[in-house]
C-alpha cells in the first residue's frame, strides 16, 4: 500500500491469493500457513489476518515466521513473489505427470478392452444357461 491505496485491483490480489497455495514449496505448508499465505497475498496485514483466522496476533507471527522459513524468504513481499514464481512453473510438472499418464494409456485400454470382453461372455453365458433351462 502507498499512501493508503492498494496497489493492486482487489480482484488481482484475489485471482493471486487462490493461484498460490498449490505451488510446490507451498505444499510443505501447513493448512494455516497457507491460509495466511493466502490472505497476505491479499493485502491483509498480521492483525486482519488474526481476525479472519481468528487467531492471535502473535500466532500469525509465528505463522508467517515459519512459512517465510519455509519458503526460503525474508518478506512478506519475497513470500508473494517466490510462490508466484513457483505458481508459473507448476505447469511442468502437472505436464510431467499427464505425460507419464498417457505413456499408460495402452495399457488401460487393454484392461478395459478385456474386462468388457468378460462382462460380455459372461452376459452371453448367463443368457445360454437360462435358455438351456
Amino acid at each position: 500500500m502507498a499512501l493508503g491505496k492498494e496497489s493492486l485491483d482487489p480482484e488481482i490480489r484475489q485471482q493471486l491469493a487462490e493461484n498460490i497455495i498449490s505451488t510446490p514449496s507451498v505444499t510443505l505448508l501447513t493448512q494455516r500457513e497457507k491460509e495466511a499465505l493466502q490472505l497476505l497475498a491479499q493485502g491483509r496485514r498480521n492483525s486482519e489476518i488474526s481476525q479472519q483466522l481468528h487467531i492471535s496476533i502473535k500466532t500469525v507471527e509465528t505463522h508467517l515466521t515459519s512459512l517465510y522459513q519455509k519458503l526460503g524468504v525474508q518478506s512478506r513481499a519475497e513470500a508473494i513473489s517466490t510462490a508466484q514464481q513457483q505458481r508459473s512453473f507448476a505447469w511442468m510438472t502437472r505436464f510431467r505427470h499427464l505425460a507419464r499418464d498417457y505413456g499408460r494409456w495402452p495399457e488401460t485400454l487393454a484392461g478395459l478392452h478385456l474386462l468388457a470382453f468378460v462382462v460380455l461372455m459372461l452376459h452371453r453365458f448367463t443368457l445360454l444357461i437360462d435358455h438351456a433351462s
